[in-house]
């Protein structure tokens, strides 16, 4: 059973993103910790005392060692009152034509590239608002002022539900190198591996997912019945939980047997009990 904090370097918009899901692993593990240290800026891992980190982009520490690589994905998107009142581009050369949110991140952040039958190209966008924090522009598409250009972990969970729908799906952005890193020196603890290991879980189904679906109706139903399973497991945990506090008094000798792990920990937790 793996004991103790974990501490994980990760971005802004992947720490919103993990905050929906690590919880699920800490009921799993309840003797473990996970603290996300939070920031889009490079940090130090030995100097910030980080057991692994996230890093973007091309990695050009040597001193660093790979866990997990993959690619972080950057997909197009607005709301469907956005679709509903301009239509959706059949195209990246149509982007022109729209009101477009741009990520203020330097030079030519109004430039978003897919990739076309001649490979990838950049094409020049323009609207009103602007912003250099990706929520604000996340919140921004949202309202269904225009289209934004932004990575999957940002607007996952808003495609499943619908409030937000992917554009030019037909046109993928390039995808930007994703790496799980810890410092070379460093042995890797079996409660470190666990947590790396699950987070890179969660990046790889969710763009597993987006891939395999053919249509956003079938990602709403994925994330519908994902939902669905996660509210039966915690109505059966609570009943359970609820069903021994009971026994005691209706049934003095009988003994409390055949649940799962996870049902016992919320029975013995059981104010009741």
């Amino acid at each position: 059973m793996p004991v103790g904090l974990v501490r994980v370097g990760v971005t802004v918009t992947a720490s919103r993103f993990l905050s929906l899901r690590l919880p699920s692993l800490l009921i799993d593990h309840p003797r473990l910790k996970v603290e996300l240290v939070v920031g889009d800026r490079l940090s130090d891992l030995i100097e910030d005392r980080l057991d692994f980190a996230m890093r973007i982009g091309e990695l050009s520490d040597a001193s660093l060692m790979v866990r997990r690589s993959g690619t972080q994905m950057r997909v197009a998107v607005a709301a469907p009152s956005y679709i509903k009142r301009h239509g959706e581009p059949s195209s990246p050369g149509e982007l022109a034509k729209h009101i477009c949110i741009v990520h203020d991140i330097g030079p030519d952040s109004d430039v978003w590239t897919f990739v076309t039958p001649e490979g990838p190209k950049g094409f020049r966008v323009s609207g009103g608002y602007l912003a250099n924090d990706v929520h604000a522009v996340h919140l921004a598409a949202r309202t269904g002022y225009g289209i934004a250009y932004l990575g999957l972990f940002e607007v996952f969970d808003d495609l499943r539900s619908g409030a937000l729908v992917r554009v030019l799906g037909d046109f993928p952005a390039p995808g930007v190198p994703l790496n799980l890193v810890y410092p070379s020196r460093r042995h890797l603890a079996p409660r470190t591996r666990l947590v790396m290991d699950f987070i890179w879980e969660q990046f790889r189904q969710i763009q597993a997912e987006l891939e395999t679906a053919s249509d956003v109706g079938a990602l709403r139903q994925r994330g519908t019945d994902q939902r669905s399973r996660r509210r039966f497991d915690w109505d059966s945990t609570s009943a359970v939980a609820g069903l021994k506090g009971a026994i005691p008094f209706l049934f003095p000798t009988m003994r409390f047997v055949g649940i799962s792990r996870r049902h016992k920990r919320a029975v013995q937790s059981c104010p009741f009990a």
